[in-house]
Formats: C-alpha cells, sequence, structure tokens
C-alpha cells in the first residue's frame, strides 16, 4: 500500500503525483520505469510511468475511475511480468556490451535502449560490424549466460566506486550521493541504475535480430527469447530456399548476384529517364497548355523526370500522366509550369469525380486516382 503525497499536475485523465513510499522503479539507465495499477477508495489508475524529477520520483498516472485527492491510501500491483522482461534484457544487454567491446579494439557502446520485446545497443566503432563478428559475440554472451554467474548490486559512496576494481562508468552522468554498482562475477562491473536477475542464467536465450549503420555510428538490437525466433527464421529460411533453389550456404550469394542485377537495371532506367519521349494528347486553349498522357501499367516514378522537364521547358504547361489498371485505377502525377494560376492541391479537393488521393506543392501533385484515364483528366480540367 502507498499514499498518493501531492498531486503536482492533472489533465483530463492524466495526472502526475509523488506517491509516498514510491513502489515503482523509475526509469533510467536506457530503461522504461515499472508498469502496474493503483486501487482504493473507489479510485483506479494505470501506472504508464515514473521519472525522477530534481531529486523525487514522479508517477504518471492514466485514471481509470474514482477521485484523485492527496492523502488518498491506494493498494499497489505492480506489472511484474513487464519488470521481468525489462530485467532479463538489461542483464543481457550489459553481458553483450562487454562482449562487444572486448572483441574490437576501439569498439565503444554508447547508449542503450531497453524493451520488451527487442532491445538496442548503440555503439561508436570505426571499423565494419558483419554477422561474423555478431555470431561470435552471440555465441560467448550466450556460454557466459550459461554459466549462472552471480550478479550483485552494490550501494556505494563516489570514493568507494571510484576504487571499485575494473568498473565501467561514465561519471559526467552521476551526480553526487550514492552510485549503484551492478557487478557480473568474474565478468563485468557497470555504474547502473536499471534491474537486474541474480544470476546470468535467468536472462534467458540471448538472439542478435539484426544491425544497421555505418562507421562509425552502428545499432546492433537483440532479445532475449530467442527460443521462438529461431524457430521463426528457420521456416522463413526454409521457405525462401525452396524458392531461390540453392543450398543454404549459397543463399548470400545468390542474394548479392540479385541485387547486383537489380541495381544495374536502375542504373540503365536512371538513364532511359533522362530520355523518355511520352505519348502527349495536348490542348493549348484557355489559361493553360494541357498535357495529359495515358500509361497503363506503367510505374509513375520512370515518368516523372520527363513531366519535370516539360513544365520547366513551358510555363505555361499544365501535365498530367495517369498510369490505369485494368479497371480504370492507377497512380497518377500532375506538374504545373511557373506561370500556371492554379493549386493543383486545390484542384484536387474541389474535383471528387476524379476520385483522387494525394498530396505534394501547390505545382506538383502525385497519388492514386479511380479516374485513371485520360478523358476524364482532360474534362476536369477544361471545365
Amino acid at each position: 500500500m502507498t499514499t498518493i503525497a501531492e498531486i503536482l499536475s492533472r489533465d483530463g485523465k492524466r495526472a502526475r503525483v509523488v506517491l509516498e513510499p514510491n513502489p515503482f522503479r523509475p526509469s533510467g539507465g536506457g530503461q522504461p520505469s515499472d508498469r502496474g495499477r493503483l486501487a482504493g477508495g473507489g479510485f483506479e489508475a494505470d501506472v504508464v510511468d515514473v521519472r525522477s524529477d530534481q531529486g523525487r520520483i514522479v508517477t504518471e498516472l492514466k485514471v481509470r475511475k474514482g477521485e484523485l485527492r492527496p492523502g488518498l491510501s491506494v493498494d499497489v500491483a505492480i506489472d511484474e511480468a513487464w519488470r521481468l522482461i525489462l530485467t532479463r534484457m538489461h542483464s543481457g544487454e550489459h553481458i553483450l556490451s562487454k562482449v562487444l567491446e572486448g572483441m574490437r579494439e576501439g569498439l565503444h557502446i554508447t547508449k542503450t535502449h531497453i524493451g520488451d520485446r527487442e532491445s538496442s545497443i548503440a555503439i561508436d566503432y570505426d571499423g565494419d560490424l558483419d554477422w561474423d563478428l555478431l555470431f561470435a559475440a552471440e555465441a560467448r554472451t550466450r556460454e557466459i549466460i550459461a554459466r549462472g554467474l552471480a550478479v550483485t548490486v552494490h550501494e556505494l559512496d563516489e570514493r568507494a566506486a571510484r576504487q571499485f576494481p575494473g568498473l565501467k562508468a561514465n561519471w559526467d552522468r552521476i551526480g553526487d550521493g550514492t552510485v549503484r554498482v551492478v557487478e557480473i562475477e568474474g565478468f563485468d562491473a557497470n555504474a547502473c541504475c536499471g534491474s537486474h536477475v541474480a544470476s546470468t542464467d535467468e536472462v534467458g536465450d540471448l538472439f542478435v535480430t539484426g544491425w544497421n549503420g555505418s562507421a562509425p555510428d552502428w545499432s546492433v538490437t537483440f532479445t532475449v527469447d530467442g527460443d521462438g525466433l529461431r524457430d521463426r527464421y528457420s521456416q522463413v529460411l526454409r521457405r525462401l530456399l525452396r524458392q531461390v533453389g540453392c543450398g543454404d550456404d549459397q543463399i548470400e550469394t545468390v542474394y548479392g548476384k540479385v541485387r547486383g542485377e537489380r541495381d544495374g537495371l536502375a542504373r540503365v532506367l536512371d538513364r532511359v529517364r533522362q530520355h523518355l519521349a511520352l505519348p502527349w494528347t495536348t490542348d493549348e486553349g484557355g489559361d493553360f497548355h494541357l498535357y495529359v498522357a495515358e500509361l497503363p501499367g506503367w510505374p509513375v516514378d520512370v515518368v516523372t523526370p520527363t513531366v519535370k522537364r516539360l513544365v520547366e521547358a513551358d510555363p505555361e504547361a499544365l501535365a498530367v500522366v495517369v498510369c490505369p489498371d485494368e479497371a480504370g485505377q492507377g497512380p497518377f502525377v500532375a506538374a504545373a509550369g511557373a506561370d500556371v494560376a492554379l493549386d493543383l492541391r486545390v484542384l484536387l479537393k474541389g474535383r471528387p469525380d476524379l476520385e483522387a488521393r494525394g498530396g505534394g506543392a501547390s505545382s506538383w501533385v502525385s497519388g492514386r486516382t479511380g479516374q485513371a484515364r485520360a478523358t476524364a483528366w482532360i474534362k476536369a480540367l477544361r471545365s
């Protein structure tokens, strides 16, 4: 049980309060706060966030029912499943981070984000990350986890903390007072305010899910519930191998060839775009020169350079390309020259008969239309 000692703010169902005592772990160290529920005296609220703010712990509530008032005593229900998965993730992150830093000289962990499904590690490293490194780090981390090393939390003053053997700490972020040191027996010591398991074998099946970035800014993602993922990844790979028709040791080579062919075709297409001539239907009457082209089944991005060249060459041009499918629907692009006094966004809103959905700027819009026929657009633009 706890007491709502102070109400800091209230906005509809949202409220920020101070609890005495506070039973919820606040966010910190890249780990979200505890969640849970308060209930008592006809009052119920969800605890959605807990933060340290200027020396006191502030709890954010979503009120479900009842009156929120200072001095109200309430029962506490902490979401233990949420706390446990974050605890396992955070301990797994400590081990994986330590392993990674030990595998490459100059590799440093700069930030972490702990989630309930997937967590991430931000890395500063001038070299390259690759799957060989990450697979080796994953295997080493799982080995450490399986050893069941004791995880101990020490509450130390700054002087004692600075003398703690092998302690990793960002002293710029540590204020005056107690330093919380998380020690993994014979393996790691880290200044951290997050929650942690008592033994490494409680972490679970750590599984590296991916990585991205470029030197020196990298990010690695992982989970501690790898059992289910391994089954899923295996099924996906087996399906892929069946479609591609190669062995698992050849899939990267085959993919590399396909990607190279795709990139080559993209370069050819870029050159073709610059010289493409479209079958325009033209009408130079009225306040602008109208150009409309109907290209069934075409991808609209192929024609955008041609449309751009047209309106730049003829500032009085209004150009439209529609690419209908068999049902007469499809993508479109419309552009206006500099001397055309027409906002194409307003045009789309004012002509519901075109069934056009999209957006852009006043002189350039694109999207999809239910009337992807040249005749429909000519009629709409000239009426």
